[in-house]
């Protein structure tokens, strides 16, 4: 995945989203250059997920959405299209139904770690069972009934 992709993503979350981060500026400060492209490397992707706080709300998003832009190559606009419907089982495994650029619609086999946190945020926001909803809110409107909100891309 594209370092100006987790980085914008890291940076959105961070400045709207209250995303505190302790390791911040020794995680931006040690990015690895290949070429002249900046790339995370190995050892830098397994930590970003760990960087948002697991016991809050926020938190718990904050990972799941983390995780799911690492482990996915996807877009931030896929990102915030993805509704809980889009949550599918499939020939035994779990799969997100991508929906792309020019009505292009994907299917790939969920991350197993990304599987987990999302379930761990849709089970502390207590919407899964709203299909139609998207399934990443922002964490005010979660709290207010009948809220479809998505998060909005960048």
């Amino acid at each position: 995945m594209g370092f100006w992709t987790i980085y914008g993503a890291f940076l959105f979350l961070w400045k709207n989203f209250s995303l505190q981060l302790v390791a911040f500026k020794d995680f931006a400060g040690s990015i690895e250059l290949r070429g002249s492209t900046p790339a995370l490397g190995d050892s830098q992707a397994r930590m970003l997920p760990d960087a948002p706080p697991a016991n809050t709300l926020k938190g718990k998003r904050e990972r799941a959405i983390l995780t799911t832009l690492l482990y996915h190559g996807l877009l931030r606009e896929e990102l915030c299209r993805i509704q809980v419907k889009d949550l599918q089982q499939r020939s035994g495994m779990q799969h997100l139904c991508i929906h792309g650029k020019r009505e292009k619609i994907r299917f790939l086999p969920m991350h197993p770690m990304a599987q987990r946190l999302i379930d761990e945020y849709l089970e502390a926001a207590g919407h899964r069972d709203d299909q139609k909803s998207p399934l990443f809110r922002p964490i005010a409107l979660i709290f207010l009934q009948g809220s479809e909100q998505p998060v909005p891309p960048l």
